[in-house]
């Protein structure tokens, strides 16, 4: 009895219990007791076979019997694609993931990615090598002008590369995909726990069943089930909201094997959009509409002006013309004024609603084209899986509702032939 569980125990002492009432009744035919005993011990020995028969019937097919057995390695495509269904339209809805979006603070993360990466010397290295020959000879508004066209050229054509390996960066080695995917789940594991959704739960599965009974004879089945409890709708809808639980508790342990393979599907995912010539394509039309956006004409002037006095003072006195020699100061002057351009970027309202507008399109759009993957990660995820390994995925995480199931059909039958035997002693 090592692998007995203890539904399987207490079936066994069940019919223990049954055999030795039966000979009792057998060797005592009149006795009250001993024929109330056999009653009950029959009642809880039909409810315990009859729940095992149920349960087993979920995952095999219980004494070779084939008929509407191995439920879910038969339904295993309508199971995939009802799991899909819910991931992508309760747990991943589109309204959701926007609403979502809108919360975060993209402007406020998209200016420390600005100025955490080295961008502004990026911006300032630019300027230094177009003043290098024309700073001479420079008409200070006509070359801030120029010189901002040429900033936004080179912006526009910075490697999507960069752009992907920053964000990347970012993701992985600030765990913040980690943080966003425990976020997820626990917005997940709230909505799972909340009645409406256990209520939600069970109306699909009756939906399900009723669409499945449309045979007179399968439906009044079914119907003999529920009023026998044998089947019962609320009862499964607990087990399978409780089973998504459990599933979210092992889904929130960072070194999870399931976690693993779900983050990984989604790096394979993400890096199978970026090499996707439409996405490639939409990324350089957001560069363009956020580099043309940038106005920094006004800075660059005012740069330009403290470089050439710097520099018209040096002839002067005397010093060096080498414009190389100035570039250490110069590089100062640039930064201030990209600076400046920064605290523009934070205090001037019409450039915030401009650049939130372009994040949280460029956002929205990506989590969209990721709500869609999503599916196919779930769905290949359990296509992968044996009939063998998806019923033991199942099984272990509704074991022990599982068993109280086997078990409450005994107790409950024992209850039941107790009232009734009862009954009909005082009936007679």
């Amino acid at each position: 009895m090592k692998n007995w569980n203890k539904a399987d125990k207490l079936l066994a002492v069940v019919t223990a219990l049954f055999i030795i009432a039966l000979l009792l009744k057998l060797q005592y035919p009149e006795n009250l007791y001993i024929k109330g005993f056999l009653f009950c011990t029959e009642a809880a020995l039909v409810g315990g076979v009859a729940d095992w028969f149920a349960v087993t019937a979920l995952f095999r097919k219980p004494l070779g019997f084939p008929y509407h057995t191995a439920i879910l390695s038969r339904k295993r495509q309508a199971f995939t694609n009802s799991c899909v269904n819910m991931v992508q339209q309760e747990f991943f809805s589109k309204k959701k993931l926007l609403f979502r979006i809108r919360k975060l603070n993209l402007l406020q993360l998209f200016v420390e990615w600005l100025e955490k990466n080295q961008m502004k010397e990026f911006l300032s290295g630019i300027i230094l090598q177009y003043l290098e020959n024309a700073l001479k000879q420079v008409d200070i508004q006509k070359t801030a002008g120029i010189v901002e066209a040429e900033i936004k050229k080179k912006l526009s054509i910075v490697p999507q590369e960069k752009i992907y390996a920053d964000l990347k960066t970012w993701f992985v080695e600030k765990e913040k995909n980690e943080e966003l995917f425990s976020y997820l789940i626990e917005e997940i594991r709230r909505k799972i726990s909340q009645e409406e959704t256990k209520l939600a739960i069970q109306e699909s599965i009756q939906t399900y069943s009723e669409e499945k009974n449309k045979n007179i004879f399968v439906a009044f089945l079914t119907t003999a089930a529920q009023l026998s409890n044998v089947l019962n709708f609320a009862e499964a809808a607990s087990v399978l909201q409780q089973q998504i639980l459990n599933l979210t508790t092992d889904l929130l342990q960072k070194d999870h094997p399931l976690r693993r393979q779900l983050l990984d599907q989604i790096y394979t995912a993400i890096n199978r959009i970026i090499k996707d010539e439409s996405w490639q394509t939409l990324v350089l039309k957001w560069q363009g509409e956020i580099v043309e956006s940038v106005m920094i004409k006004e800075q660059l002037s005012e740069c330009l002006k403290l470089v050439l006095q710097y520099f018209k003072r040096e002839n002067e006195e005397g010093g060096p013309s080498n414009l190389l020699a100035l570039q250490t100061p110069v590089a100062h002057i640039i930064l201030a004024g990209i600076d400046r351009g920064l605290v523009l970027l934070k205090t001037d309202e019409k450039i915030q609603h401009t650049i939130y507008q372009f994040l949280y399109d460029m956002m929205g759009r990506s989590v969209l084209q990721a709500q869609l993957m999503i599916g196919s990660i779930v769905k290949e995820a359990l296509s992968a899986m044996s009939d063998a390994q998806m019923n033991q995925l199942v099984y272990s995480k509704v074991e022990t509702d599982l068993l109280w199931i086997r078990m409450n059909g005994s107790i409950v039958g024992a209850l039941i032939g107790l009232i009734l035997f009862s009954l009909s002693q005082l009936l007679q």
